[in-house]
This record gives C-alpha cells, sequence and structure tokens, in this order.
C-alpha cells in the first residue's frame, strides 16, 4: 500500500511506523528563566567530536526561547515519565517545571528528575530544513541516572519496550561490550535449554565476576521462552571463575589470585581441558572424578585473545558419559560463540 509524500496525513502515518524516544530539551534563557520543550526527533551525529540533533518545528513557540541559550540539556524520559511528556507538550511555558524535580546540569540547564539519562550540550549550528530546524549540539558532558526503560512515542501514542533479550540491563554502562557480544551468542546459548541444560553467562568487572543472563530448560508443561532476568550481580561463588585467568596474556601473574599453592597448575589443566569443571577442578578425568562434577564452564575469546564471557552449564546427570557429553558439547558452542564475536580461537595446550 503507498501513497503521496505530498499528502501530510498518509506522510505522518507512514513514519509514525517508526518508534522514536521522548526527551525534553531543557535550557535556561538569556533572562534567567527556565525553558523546556518536548522533542520527539532527536538523534546522535557524530561520535568524533561527539554531536547530536534535535528537530524543533519552525512554529514552535519555546523554541525561540530556547535558541537564545548559552547551554541546552537531553533529558531522555522513562517510560513512567508520560506525564511529564504531556505537560511540557500542552502546559503554558511559565508552568511547565510545576510539580516537576530538577537540579542542574553540569552546563546549568535543567536536569529533570527521573529521566534515563541526559546530554549537556552547546549549540553548534541551527540550519532550517523545510518546516523544521535542524539544531546540532557539541555534547559538553552526558550520564546515565537509572536502568529504566525509555518513553517511546509509536502510532501517535506513547508507550514503552519489552526486551526480547535475557541479558542483564547495564545501568552504568560499564558492560556494554559483553552485553553486545551477549547478544551476538545469543543463538548458540538458546540450544543449551533444549538439551535440558541450565545455561548461566558471566562476565569479569574489575575484581569481580558477575551474571549478564541465565537460561533455564522449558517448564514440563509447556513453557514458550525458556527465560530468567538476573543482574548484573556480582556471583558470592563464581561459577568457572578460573576460565577468566587462564587464557590471554599475563595468565603467570593472574594465577597469583587464587592464592593457592598449585594455582598454575590448576589453570593450566583449564587451558589443556578448554574448560573449567565444578565446584573444585579435579587433576584426573577418571570416572570417579567425573561423578562429582557439578558445572562445566568454557571461554568465549574476543579478538585480543581474552575472556569476554564465560558459558557454564549444570542441571547434567552426574554419570561419567553424560559428563563427558556435555563438555564436548559446551566446547563445541563456546568455540561457535568466539567465532560469532570475531574472536581468537582457542588454543588449548
Amino acid at each position: 500500500m503507498g501513497g503521496s509524500p505530498f499528502d501530510r496525513h498518509w506522510f505522518r502515518q507512514v513514519l509514525g511506523q517508526y518508534p522514536t524516544g521522548v526527551c525534553v530539551v531543557t535550557a535556561v534563557t538569556p533572562a534567567g528563566a527556565r525553558s523546556g520543550m518536548v522533542v520527539g526527533s532527536f538523534t546522535s551525529v557524530s561520535l568524533d567530536p561527539p554531536m547530536v540533533a534535535f528537530f524543533p518545528s519552525a512554529g514552535s513557540q519555546t523554541w525561540p526561547e530556547l535558541s537564545g541559550a548559552s547551554a541546552f540539556c537531553v533529558n531522555v524520559l522513562a517510560a513512567d515519565q508520560e506525564p511529564v511528556a504531556r505537560r511540557f507538550a500542552t502546559a503554558p511555558a511559565a508552568s511547565r517545571f510545576d510539580g516537576v524535580g530538577a537540579r542542574s546540569s553540569p552546563a546549568g540547564a535543567p536536569l529533570l528528575d527521573g529521566v534515563v539519562a541526559w546530554i549537556d550540550c552547546t549549540p553548534a549550528s541551527v540550519q532550517a530544513a523545510g518546516d523544521h530546524f535542524v539544531v546540532l549540539g557539541d555534547v559538553t558532558a552526558l550520564g546515565i541516572e537509572s536502568s529504566k526503560l525509555p518513553l517511546l512515542f509509536f502510532r501517535g501514542g506513547y508507550g514503552s519496550f519489552s526486551p526480547l533479550s535475557f541479558t542483564a540491563s547495564d545501568a552504568e554502562g560499564v558492560l556494554t561490550r559483553q552485553l553486545r557480544c551477549l547478544d551476538l551468542v545469543r543463538p548458540v546459548l538458546r540450544r543449551l535449554p533444549d538439551s535440558g541444560l541450565r545455561c548461566l553467562v558471566t562476565t569479569r568487572s574489575g575484581d569481580r565476576v558477575v551474571v549478564l543472563g541465565r537460561l533455564e530448560p522449558p517448564a514440563p508443561e509447556g513453557a514458550t521462552e525458556p527465560t530468567a532476568l538476573v543482574g548484573p550481580e556480582a556471583l558470592s561463588q563464581p561459577h568457572g571463575a578460573a576460565v577468566f585467568d587462564a587464557w590471554g596474556p599475563g595468565v603467570d601473574d593472574r594465577s597469583a589470585r587464587h592464592h593457592h599453592p598449585d594455582a598454575a597448575d590448576r589453570l593450566a589443566l583449564v587451558r589443556e581441558r578448554g574448560c573449567a569443571l565444578g565446584p573444585v577442578e579435579p587433576p584426573t578425568l577418571d570416572d570417579d572424578a567425573l561423578r562429582a562434577v557439578e558445572t562445566v564452564t568454557v571461554p568465549v575469546l574476543d579478538a585480543d585473545g581474552d575472556v569476554v564471557l564465560a558459558i557454564t552449564a549444570d542441571g547434567f546427570r552426574q554419570e561419567p558419559e553424560a559428563v563427558r557429553e556435555v563438555v564436548r558439547m559446551l566446547r563445541a558452542y563456546g568455540d561457535e560463540a568466539t567465532r560469532l564475536v570475531r574472536g581468537r580461537s582457542l588454543a588449548r595446550s
């Protein structure tokens, strides 16, 4: 079904199929008054130098006030802030901040309480574009305020979005690379619950091993999506923590972290086997040792050969052949996951 781009109704209807975030752009005017307007057309422009843009209507009554400010702040609204969006869209300019908590951003513009994130800018340029302006801003500071989901505008109404990923949220933005890798290897991980195994995905953040995601086997009576959301949370008893020290540069130095006289030998066993066996790494893999194995953990390596993710499986039968099969399967999955993140092939001793 098609129509003319010059049909305003049709143009809005088609473009309404594309969801956008909802922001409030705030500033302090040259007269010292606080001003703010709702913006649905906000975008990043450049990483180097950092720049963003938004597109106010040429008919906006608020933009002339904002345009004279020396700095502005883009407030990314959370899903529970629809009333804030409606207030800034419809209330008189003089009362828009009534009942809305705010503090000063580093640039001095109003930073609204409860937002997901904020971006401070200085105006770089303003250009006319049809019935709107293109406002470019040089980013001077930015931050994440909460892990809440953002408010969206879609098909003429406000709403939020439900993540399809089983991964954890990352409120401080410190696990972005690991979470992206986890999303890339998700098709591999989903096979583990189909095999009746529980799957735990972890990464190292500083001195902590943290959980990024977990998959559970389908419930006996037909759960359609075997997922569970967790973390990021620190593990009090990390599963397969040795895999984070067994590969990559500085292995000898990292073995000292384990505070055990044979730590180097244990890490060498993990490298040789291509996996860590828990709860205690057995020196041999005879039948009696395998009967004590409760978890199998394999690494996912990045392009530098460091461990970016660890995949742990448990819930299997503690019988020698069953454990050997899990080890074979999980090592194959780990190798495939490493290829998906374009990592360095695993070198086993």
